[in-house]
């Protein structure tokens, strides 16, 4: 299995991934592209990254335990502009950018299994841009640890202050709390201009989507329940 990419988007897709685990499976889709589907550690939170472009699958590719975190740490140094190729056999993994080489075995891990992707019907859906996002999340975590979805609003409500936001792209019905620290894992992929998805129901997990071109990403973050 072979991936061309950009080094930003390497950057931020496994920055993005090693928030939620160490490890992660990765594999080819029946289309001929390659995916990887990761749970985070308190299960309450799913990564999907589907890569479109610059993807090469082998007739032999089945899946691979790649070390997360092993990657991205590799991947801090590298510049927006550097072409990275990434190479994954059984023998291991390796990034090619500039005059460098990393390799890295792969892990074998039995306990690592590629999740099943949530089939959920939502009702409510809010677009933002990257910016708009990250600085709301910034600003409701000085109110609240939780964030409300509710119809077109967002509202952060603490023990003294609410902030409220009305979104002028919206559509649909729903109402559900989440975790802000939970929700701020994907901000680390998120770009200023990028387009923010949104979509989530009545205690329903919500799915957050971004297109970064050469790969689509769906993060799930699972409903914080109020108590009756």
């Amino acid at each position: 299995m072979r991936l061309e990419w950009d080094g930003d988007n390497f950057k931020k897709v496994f920055k993005f991934l090693s928030e939620l685990r160490s490890v992660a499976p990765i594999t080819k889709t029946e289309d001929g592209k390659a995916i990887i589907r990761v749970v985070d550690y308190g299960n309450v939170a799913m990564g999907v990254v589907e890569f479109s472009e610059g993807v090469i699958v082998e007739e032999g590719d089945e899946m691979y335990i790649l070390p997360i975190d092993r990657i991205a740490e590799m991947a801090s140094s590298l510049r927006k502009s550097d072409d990275v190729v990434m190479t994954i056999t059984k023998e291991g993994v390796k990034i090619r950018v500039r005059n460098m080489v990393y390799e890295a075995p792969l892990l074998v891990d039995e306990e690592v299994k590629m999740a099943k992707e949530p089939e959920i019907e939502l009702t409510a859906r809010v677009v933002l841009n990257g910016e708009e996002f990250k600085n709301l999340l910034k600003v409701a975590k000085k109110q609240s640890d939780v964030i409300r979805f509710e119809g077109g609003a967002i509202i952060a409500k603490g023990d003294v202050a609410t902030l409220k936001m009305n979104v002028e792209e919206a559509e649909g019905e729903g109402s559900a709390m989440y975790s802000i620290e939970l929700l701020e894992a994907i901000t680390k992929l998120v770009g200023s201009k990028d387009t923010v998805v949104i979509e989530y129901g009545d205690r329903m997990p919500c799915r957050v989507s971004v297109d970064l071109g050469i790969a689509k990403v769906k993060y799930y973050v699972a409903p914080r329940i109020e108590e009756e």
